[in-house]
């Protein structure tokens, strides 16, 4: 097979990889439309009703089951790292591709609905083939925005209120009552135009034109609802305060001239609509004014006068989503008070559910940027104030500036503050929360006492009002020390700072930046969520939904319901069912599992000499960063081999070759080490934490899954048709350590 491919001409390795990778998107599409049509409730794990079970099953009342959804809040952040590499014009065929694999696996269709949907399937496949499966271009931060907005138009927007309806449907099975009408546990934000981590193309106005877009986006989705509900909210009999309300503001539409145009004409003594009316006028007028304001930003951007648009007063605009919720609840309680609870639970409690869900901005986004350019910044404003320079003094300096800075009433910046191109004062009207991140084998190990000397901070404590939110790096840990050295880790600093923050009164929120793939963080999210430590979710967390896992696990409504569902299954169970706690005899093996593993990772990923320029050499990791797929830099900085490399190219490169090198390397030499004498007391201690913790077993599993899919073969070939003779010994080390490490896992 190897001769055959090389005999290929680059034309014919071209068409061939091309016809391969169609034939195994199709087959993944095919499989996107059996999970859809699997009535299983879940993605992966239990679904809620088997768990809802579980809980009652050990003692916890249905009552406790719903409080905690009452109190559950799980945000998925959509990031770009890294972006999906398939076109979204692609993706849209894919989309109608599955669509139409539904339609025909129904068994109540006959031949002739069958042939017609063979042949639009037949003209789909054809469309995909045609289209040039590369980007001509890298894709800018704003194009990624919109790709994440596309995902809540095409899938989540549906999503959301399915989700809440498969709760509502699970608490009645066993005898709680649903949700109320103006609860979701889930939320959804974005690093999409704010993330500023060592991507230079996103600048402030990148920023101000993702928040303008999703602004006008959510507003055209509720208006179009709201469009709707003006025909389903027929009924005449209402409260009396809606019937007031209706009174009002049927007088508004007529002094605007508007009341025909939105309530038609012979609708006026139907209360619900006259309400709708009235806020479709106002939707009406706040997506107008929102669009014209987008589009005037992009507009100015390219450096046209287009003139700015003058934001409506009369009447005003929507700009808070609770004014509208709480006119949406009144109708809602209206109709149950009138027996028509029924109708209030369809459409009308949806829509104030996607509300609560999506707001007014469609999506929080995240402004995120590396400490060192914060630092940048308050140099060049000290030293412009002949203070010194910031970035030279020592921590508790700094500390003590800022805090008397934040207390004082006078500007710290003064009106000519000459700042350099990198540092623009934001202008920001609103305190935003600060979220520290801990990435590296050191950062983790001391996240615990540095939250400790945050949270001592008088000024910043009660700023806070009690909850903090941290955020744990689960690429970079693994890049720095390896897969046991950086999941220990990861635990150790989650178990440190729950326990600073219960012992300072303040709950802190874990923000868990995983990757897709395992050497990212990435695996089954329900295990993962399960293998936490005890009393460290307590139903609230972030995580990171990145790249291609945004269109596996939310790209199709019904595939992003199951998501959701398990998500808050999972979360359900690890707050009232929280994993088993180590023993302390587990916790000495698994300290020195990651130690050694540490200590052989590093010393060939860093120490040994050549393995820069063999990574570069035998994986693909130089052509993916010329990739057009993501409109961040692959590297830092130019210099620095491994360590300035990001963590994408690092897995990604290794996956290529099917040596999955990050996930495995060190793991099989620290078993060994612990494995090696029998019947000693570390060897029946690794065999219990198999059996009875869930972070211990999920560790190896991950490990053992990633184990079969690597080919030693395949690895084996890039390294004789790329690399030169002189690193033949180191290959041959590498691949006799996968071989040990298969041969450990297995013991």
């Amino acid at each position: 097979m190897c001769d055959e491919v090389k005999s290929l001409s680059s034309n014919d390795m071209l068409l061939a990889a091309r016809t391969l990778q169609c034939l195994l998107d199709l087959a993944n599409l095919a499989e996107r439309q059996v999970r859809i049509d699997d009535n299983s409730g879940s993605t992966e794990g239990k679904n809620i009703v088997t768990t809802f079970e579980y809980l009652l099953s050990k003692g916890i009342a249905p009552q406790t089951i719903r409080q905690a959804l009452l109190s559950q809040k799980t945000e998925f952040v959509f990031t770009a790292h890294p972006t999906q590499a398939t076109r979204r014009t692609i993706l849209n065929k894919h989309k109608n591709i599955v669509s139409l694999l539904s339609r025909r696996a129904r068994k109540d269709i006959s031949r002739r609905q069958v042939a017609a949907i063979d042949a639009e399937l037949a003209r789909e496949v054809r469309s995909v083939w045609r289209t040039k499966a590369i980007r001509s271009r890298k894709p800018t931060p704003m194009d990624e925005a919109k790709g994440g907005v596309s995902i809540i138009e095409d899938a989540l927007w549906d999503a959301i209120p399915m989700h809440c309806r498969s709760l509502d449907e699970s608490l009645k099975s066993i005898g709680a009552k649903s949700l109320p009408c103006d609860v979701c546990p889930s939320r959804v934000a974005s690093w999409m135009g704010g993330d500023r981590d060592g991507n230079p193309f996103v600048t402030w106005q990148t920023t101000e034109n993702v928040l303008a877009l999703g602004r006008w986006r959510a507003a055209e989705l509720i208006f179009k609802e709201v469009d709707v509900l003006l025909w389903d909210l027929s009924m005449n009999k209402a409260s009396r305060q809606v019937t007031q309300l209706a009174k009002r503001y049927l007088d508004e539409l007529k002094i605007h001239s508007q009341a025909e145009y939105f309530l038609g004409r012979a609708n006026s003594n139907e209360p619900y609509r006259c309400v709708l009316a009235y806020i479709r006028f106002r939707l009406w007028q706040t997506k107008n004014y929102n669009e014209k304001y987008y589009t005037w930003l992009m507009a100015k951007e390219g450096e046209s006068k287009v003139p700015r648009p003058q934001k409506p007063v009369n009447p005003p605009i929507y700009e808070d989503e609770s004014e509208m919720i709480n006119l949406l609840k009144l109708l809602h309680r209206s109709l149950h008070d009138c027996g028509d609870g029924l109708i209030a639970d369809g459409r009308l409690q949806d829509l104030i559910r996607r509300i609560r869900c999506f707001g007014l901005h469609l999506l929080t986004l995240d402004v995120r940027q590396e400490s060192e350019r914060h630092a940048m910044a308050m140099s060049e404003i000290t030293n412009h104030l002949g203070l010194g320079n910031f970035s030279e003094w020592d921590e508790q300096k700094r500390i003590e500036f800022c805090v008397k800075e934040l207390k004082g009433r006078r500007p710290l910046v003064p009106w000519d503050f000459p700042a350099s191109p990198e540092t623009k004062e934001a202008g920001a009207k609103h305190p935003m929360r600060v979220a520290p991140l801990f990435e590296t084998k050191q950062d983790l190990a001391n996240a615990g006492e540095n939250l400790r000397k945050l949270l001592s901070v008088d000024w910043y404590y009660k700023r806070i009002k009690g909850h903090q939110e941290v955020m744990l790096g689960y690429s970079d840990s693994a890049k720095d020390a390896g897969r046991f050295a950086s999941v220990w880790g990861l635990y150790k600093s989650q178990e440190s700072m729950c326990a600073v923050g219960r012992e300072m009164r303040v709950r802190v929120t874990l923000f868990h930046g995983r990757g897709g793939t395992v050497g990212r963080g990435g695996g089954p999210q329900h295990l993962a969520i399960l293998s936490q430590p005890p009393r460290s979710i307590r139903g609230k967390m972030r995580l990171t939904v990145q790249g291609e896992v945004i269109t596996k696990d939310f790209g199709l409504s019904p595939i992003a319901t199951r998501s959701l569902n398990c998500y808050a299954a999972a979360v359900v169970e690890a707050t009232l069912m929280p994993a088993v706690a180590p023993k302390s005899s587990w916790r000495r093996v698994m300290e020195k599992l990651a130690v050694e593993s540490c200590d052989y990772y590093r010393n060939v990923v860093y120490n040994t000499r050549g393995f820069n320029e063999f990574f570069g050499l035998s994986t693909p990791v130089r052509e993916i960063g010329d990739l057009k797929i993501g409109s961040r830099p692959s590297r830092r900085s130019k210099a620095g081999g491994v360590t300035k490399l990001r963590a994408i190219p690092w897995v990604f490169g290794w996956t290529q070759t099917r040596f999955h090198l990050p996930v495995w390397l060190g793991v099989g030499n620290a078993m060994a080490r612990v494995l090696e004498k029998k019947g000693s007391k570390e060897r029946g201690a690794l065999i219990e934490m198999y059996k009875s913790w869930p972070f211990f077993r999920s560790t190896i599993s991950l490990v053992e899954m990633v184990l079969a899919k690597a080919d030693p073969v395949i690895s084996n070939w890039y390294v004789q048709e790329l690399v030169p003779v002189s690193y033949a010994a180191l290959a041959a080390s590498l691949h006799s350590e996968l071989a040990k490490t298969m041969a450990a896992l297995k013991t």
